[in-house]
This record gives structure tokens, sequence and C-alpha cells, in this order.
């Protein structure tokens, strides 16, 4: 009831109207004794939803703001749910791909990427026993330059293992980027949809923008700064089920953070000779003759899985 009403005020000019002259200066236990009077429920109710660890915030569905002018911009819902709350769908599941989708099946094998061994099997050993123990905590953060094959290579760890691999998405419907709020709701919300099923591991890309940098602190606020890392902290203590972390650079990333990973691993490009290799099984994939064509691509350091 809570969420629905929240909803609604987003969405009808005349019901904001009527919650601005609710006041000013609104603080979370404002915001609970008003909705307890407004939906006449409870007030302990609204605030097991929109308290620290109610559903709604858990869940990311939600954001409360710090004190602000007035209720409507209090709480905030996740654009994406508004947006896909806003059509008709046929099953609720569908309005989670608004968030999340399953990960396409990788076309490689572990040996297309037999120059990093050692660290795929230890990657490999280390997520089955995750995934094995429902283990509480497990972060694995691959860094690398962009198209070396970062997402390739989860792809096919969750291949080999038979894992379902989910990618928390990074665009809307429209192809328009999402905020940093709302890329980490999504995340949330997908835990939370995912956590209770065993086998599940999530891809989480383009985390630059997610990791506070601290050396912008005075630009953003301290205060800011050091919200966004009590947060991160505890999403790398608690998250329910796997995440793979992908970035191009994180040079700005606290070590305090990293060292929370479980692993850091950076996929540096591979060498001309598995790039022959990869070019070679591709060849044999699509029927095409592989000729001498293929040791002279294979010598550019462009060519990537992915």
């Amino acid at each position: 009831m809570v969420l629905e009403f929240l909803l609604m005020m987003r969405k009808q000019p005349d019901l904001v109207k009527v919650a601005e002259l609710l006041g000013a200066g609104f603080t979370l236990g404002d915001a609970v004794e008003a909705l307890s009077v407004i939906l006449d429920i409870p007030a302990e109710e609204v605030k097991g939803v929109l308290g620290r660890g109610g559903k709604l915030r858990t869940t990311g569905l939600i954001q409360v703001e710090r004190p602000t002018s007035d209720l409507p911009n209090k709480i905030l819902v996740l654009a994406q749910l508004m947006d896909s709350v806003s059509m008709h769908h046929e099953t609720a599941m569908i309005i989670l791909t608004t968030f999340v989708n399953a990960s396409p099946k990788s076309r490689l094998t572990p040996r297309d990427f037999e120059d990093y061994r050692a660290d795929y099997e230890l990657i490999s050993d280390h997520l089955r026993g995750a995934l094995d123990d429902q283990r509480m905590g497990c972060n694995i953060l691959i860094h690398g330059q962009p198209g070396v094959g970062k997402t390739q290579l989860v792809r096919t760890l969750a291949k080999d293992l038979k894992a379902n691999l989910f990618e928390v998405a990074a665009g809307d419907n429209d192809g328009e980027p999402l905020t940093t709020a709302s890329r980490l709701g999504a995340l949330q919300l997908t835990q939370r949809f995912l956590g209770k099923s065993r086998n599940n591991a999530i891809l989480f890309d383009e985390i630059e923008d997610i990791f506070p940098n601290t050396a912008l602190s005075w630009l953003f606020g301290q205060s800011d700064t050091n919200a966004r890392k009590g947060w991160i902290n505890d999403q790398l203590e608690q998250n329910a089920i796997p995440i793979f972390w992908l970035a191009n650079n994180i040079d700005h990333i606290d070590p305090a953070h990293l060292r929370r990973f479980d692993i850091v691993f950076e996929l540096r490009p591979m060498s001309a000779k598995a790039r022959k290799r990869l070019l070679l099984s591709s060849c044999r994939k699509s029927g095409l003759k592989a000729g001498r064509w293929v040791s002279k691509a294979a010598e550019s350091p462009h060519l990537s899985p992915a």
C-alpha cells in the first residue's frame, strides 16, 4: 500500500499539490507519521517498509533523501520502476527485466582463456565454493582495458560451472544510461529477487561511477562520500549471492574498498598465440576457411574475446 501511494504521488499532479500542503523540512519520522494518517495504517507498519531495514529500502525500490522541502521529494521511487509500472505487463516477472537480464550464454570455452589458466581456476574454484555453500559476501573484481574480454570471461565461468548469470542493466529500455542511484537500486532489487534460489550470480559492469572518488570529495561533499563508502562496505559484506564487479580502471577506488573483495584480477590482453587459437576456433564454428590471414590477424593486440 505504501509503495502504491508513493507511485501515485509521483504520477498524479493533484496529489503532489495536496502532499506539498503538509509543509516543508520533512524528516523520515514526519513522513512515516504523515503516511500513517493518509493511508490509515499503523505507523509501525509504515516504518517497517520505509526504515533502514525495511523492504522498500533494502530492495532499492525507494531512496530516502535528507530533510527536504516536502513529502513528495523526501521519498523517491526508483526511476525504472516508475517507467515499468506505467505500462501493462503480462506477468510481474517481466518487470524484473527492467532491472536485470539473464546473461547470454558464452560462445567461448575455458580453453580460450588459456593465457590466464591459474587465475581462471582460482576464480572458478572460489565461485563454486560460494555457490555450493550459499556464502554471503562473495565479491570478485575484474578490471582491464575496454574490449579485453572481461564480460566474456565471466560468462564463460558461469557456463563452465552451470551457474545462472544475471546482468544488471546499465541503461533503460530506451538505451539511456541510468543514474548511479538507479543502478545501485537495481543491484539491490536483483539480489532480493534472486537471493532465495540457488546457483545464481550477478554481473555488475561499468562500476567506476559506483565507487566515490576520494580525491574529489571536497567538490561533492565529504558527508556524501562517507555515506557512499558506508553503503558499499555493507554491500560487499552482506550481498546474498556472488557478484562480479567489472571495471576498465580502478585507480580511483579506495584501497580500503579493494581489500574487501575476495579476488581482484586484472585481465590483460591475450598473447598472439591465444588470439590465433581463438580465431581458428571461431572459423571452425562459423564454417569459414582459415587461411594465412589468421596468423597475421592474430598479431593485432586489439583482437580479443569480446
